[in-house]
């Protein structure tokens, strides 16, 4: 909570990154439930899905799979998963979810909170302008004592990405 409190003050959100493993259409998968944000709006790579998507999402009408989920189950649009402890959700899209081999499934955070109120509550994304990510990383190992592994830049970490997956195709 003081994380949390402290991140809050510092970024533009903090959101939370909860999960879930367990099977769903017979598949080992990971359940997230994720927060009603612009961050996800406007930039989940969404391949098909049913009118406001989003908002089905925030009020629990409905799960997004993502693509290996879908076509390795042939799920799509309208059928119903049945979630870790019974529960049933209809499919309200598919996303692009690229070199990942297991399924996931995300919910809103509020219904991942209602059927897994046990969930652990430690994971957080911060979204903040890039040019002050170091100094917020180092403020928090600073403030909190956190190991250096506990604060991960996922926007350095896609740019290195991108750069060995341009080298790889160069070479070939």
């Amino acid at each position: 909570t003081a994380i949390r409190d402290w991140l809050a003050q510092r970024s533009d959100a903090v959101l939370p990154i909860w999960s879930i493993e367990g099977r769903v259409a017979g598949q080992p998968a990971a359940i997230y439930g994720v927060a009603d944000h612009a961050t996800y709006r406007d930039n989940w790579p969404i391949l098909s899905a049913v009118p406001e998507v989003w908002d089905r999402i925030a009020t629990g009408d409905g799960a997004l799979i993502n693509e290996q989920l879908a076509r390795r189950q042939e799920l799509g649009l309208g059928d119903q998963i049945t979630l870790p402890g019974g529960w049933r959700a209809s499919i309200v899209g598919v996303y692009a979810d690229y070199g990942n081999p297991i399924g996931q499934v995300i919910i809103g955070i509020d219904t991942l909170l209602q059927h897994y109120p046990d969930v652990s509550r430690l994971r957080y994304a911060i979204r903040i302008a890039p040019g002050k990510v170091e100094a917020l990383a180092a403020g928090l190992r600073a403030e909190f004592g956190l190991p250096a592994q506990n604060v991960i830049d996922q926007a350095g970490i896609k740019v290195f990405s991108l750069k060995v997956f341009e080298r790889t195709f160069r070479v070939t």
